[in-house]
Formats: C-alpha cells, structure tokens, sequence
C-alpha cells in the first residue's frame, strides 16, 4: 500500500501533543510494514530525523499553515494537489482536519471537540473556521479514529449515529522517554528546579482550558493549610490568554515557590516527570490527557479531573477532583502528600493500566482499519 500522512505538527524539538502523536503512531507503522510505501507530508521544511527509515518519503507543500485562512489554502487546494499526484491508497490526518476537495480515501483522527464545550477558550477566528468545517470533516472522512469514548461521544452528538458507526476509539499510547528515574536523577533534578525538595507537578501547555488558575488557588490553600514548603512546577509553554492566570502567580503569597520552567527539552521534562511527588492534572476538558498515563509509567501518583476522558484514562488509578473547585482541589493534594501508602497504592494501580495505553498495540489497530478501509473485503 501507499500511505500518505499530514505530518505538519513534526517540528524538531518543538513537538506538542499532536505532534507526538502524529510521531509515535506512523513511525512505528512506517518500521512494522517494511512492505508499504509511507508519504509524509509537511506545510514547512523538515528534519532528516523524521524520514529516517527507506520506506518513508516526504512532500513539502505550503504554506506553513497555522492561520485559518492558510489552513483552508493547504487543506483544500495545496493538499489535494499533492495527494491527487501521488494517488495514494489511503490518506491520513491526525490532527482534526481534513481536506473537503480531496477525494481519495480518507482517515481522520479526531482528538478533541473542545471548541464546543469551551468556545470561549478558542481565538475567534479559529473557533469560527472549526464551527464552519469541523461537522463537513467528519461527515467527509471515510473512517474515524478518537483517541477515547469521550471524545467518540461527543463526535455521534455533533453529528449523529451514523458518525459513530464509522468511529474506532483507539487509546494513546505512552512515550519510551516517560519512564522511572534513578534516585540519582530524582535528585539531580530537585536541585535543579526546586532547591532540593520534593514538588507537585503539572505538565502542558499553559492557558485557561488547562485550568491554572484554580491550580494556584488550590495550591495557595494547601500552603496555608499545612506546614509544608513543597513547590509546585508548571512545566509547559506559556499558550495564549495567560493574563489572568500570571496574574495569579504574582498575586501567590508562595510565588516564589511556583517555579514555571517554560518547554523543555526531552531529557529535562522525562527527569522532571520521574521526579515529581504527584501529577496535578484539573483541567477542565481533554480528549485524552497524556501526561496521566505518562506518570503511571513514570511511577508517579496522579490527581486529575473527574471529567472528560480524564476519569475514562485515569479510572481507579488516580485521586479524582472537581476540577472547578478549588478547595476540592487542595483537599486531594493534602490527601496524597500526607497518606503514603495511598500514593503506593496509586502508583501501582496506574502500572496495571499501562497495558491499555500502548503505542505498539495502537499502530497495529491502526494499521487493522487502514486495511479494512482500502480491502473492505479482506
């Protein structure tokens, strides 16, 4: 077969959730089937890092498309130029977009419909081109892939049953880089960040979705609650309407314990994952929420939110909080800092889920219903 991929989120040393994504599940399918043909195509140029393996070739079409405008130009003109010279068996997009003009056949991948249940956390422009084409994408793909029920729930309530019929729920995977540390590096780490001390941790991008500000709150209540110093690490890119949640910050008692690191490198974020007392994770909507899983395999306990696809990932395995309440909050950061043997029991519950987040095991689902798409009668 020639799989050709909308590779536009692998960006060198930059890469975020969809790229990761996009990474993790067709190099791995790249390197399973030395047999087929891999396109990837990029909106900008590209590392030699990706292309690597003589199955894989690449394509760079632009524009570099990050605007809306750009978007519809490289969705529906650049892209279906492409692909249309190319002819490949199937087409893959994995990060919520799709080309309406390109006929050929057509996976989506469907990660999040945040923009309808938080539309005041989307930029105008964008939250109007994902009102305009996101009902015209999903009813153009031929098949589906979400990366959880909740997401395929909210995919069959835009667009009805028969969405969800062509729908395939295929969990995430977790990355290699996301692993226990050495003590060495637990402490190598501490020092780096927090002076030595033990910290709670939240990984992501930071803006309001994310739900920072109430993280603070929770974090200022759990300090005057108890006597303990430990910090708390934000560790992600400063996204977009972060005002109110730096305002916040500089507004803590405990600022100067709140320690924003800003993106890191692979090797800093894998030891600051490794080393941290807890993942505090209360955003307030994902479609999957990686950095859950990402602890469970770092022997990390978590707390996270009691919605979304968080509770459908973290099932029992993780303290649960309303994530639009503070002291709720602060309430399970004292719950896991003062009961150990409840932190133990957390971690090793999330070391028994990992089977269901496996990176092998979706590349090969994967593969299952590109298979079933191009030879329905195989």
């Amino acid at each position: 077969m020639k799989i050709a991929v909308n590779t536009r989120f692998l960006i060198k040393d930059k890469m975020e959730g969809l790229g990761w994504y996009t990474f993790e599940i067709y190099t791995r399918m790249a390197r399973q089937h030395p047999e087929d043909e891999f396109v990837f195509i990029f909106d900008r140029p590209y590392h030699s890092d990706f292309t690597q393996l003589p199955n894989v070739k690449a394509k760079v079409i632009p524009p570099p498309a990050r605007h809306p405008y750009l978007l519809k130009i490289w969705y529906e003109y650049s892209l279906p130029f492409i692909l249309n010279s190319i002819k490949p068996d199937v087409f893959i997009s994995p990060d919520n977009f799709c080309s309406i003009r390109y006929q050929g056949k057509t996976i989506l991948v469907v990660h999040d419909l945040v923009y309808r249940h938080f539309p005041e956390f989307i930029p105008k422009n964008f939250r109007r081109y994902y009102e305009e084409n996101m009902p015209r994408f999903i009813q153009r793909a031929d098949h589906i892939v979400a990366i959880s029920q909740a997401t395929k729930n909210d995919i069959i309530d835009l667009a009805g049953e028969e969405a969800g019929l062509k729908t395939t729920v295929i969990y995430n995977g977790v990355r290699s880089s996301a692993r226990l540390i050495s003590y060495e590096d637990k402490d190598a780490v501490k020092s780096k960040f927090t002076g030595g001390r033990d910290y709670f941790l939240f990984v992501g991008a930071i803006h309001p979705r994310k739900n920072i500000r109430r993280l603070v709150e929770a974090y200022n209540i759990y300090r005057s609650s108890t006597d303990d110093d430990i910090p708390l690490v934000l560790c992600g890119r400063m996204a977009w309407e972060t005002d109110a949640i730096s305002r916040e910050i500089n507004q803590s008692p405990y600022k100067s314990d709140i320690v924003l690191t800003g993106h890191l490198n692979e090797t800093d974020l894998r030891h600051l994952q490794g080393g941290a007392y807890a993942l505090v994770y209360p955003s307030l909507f994902e479609g999957f929420g990686l950095p859950i899983v990402e602890s469970f395999q770092a022997r990390v306990p978590v707390i996270t939110s009691n919605l979304s696809s968080m509770a459908e990932v973290a099932g029992d395995a993780a303290l649960l909080c309303d994530p639009y309440d503070s002291e709720n909050i602060a309430k399970q950061l004292i719950y896991i800092r003062k009961n150990r043997n409840l932190a133990r029991n957390l971690i090793d519950k999330g070391s028994e889920r990992l089977s269901m987040f496996d990176w092998e095991v979706a590349s090969k689902k994967f593969y299952d219903e590109i298979k079933q798409l191009v030879n329905p009668k195989m």
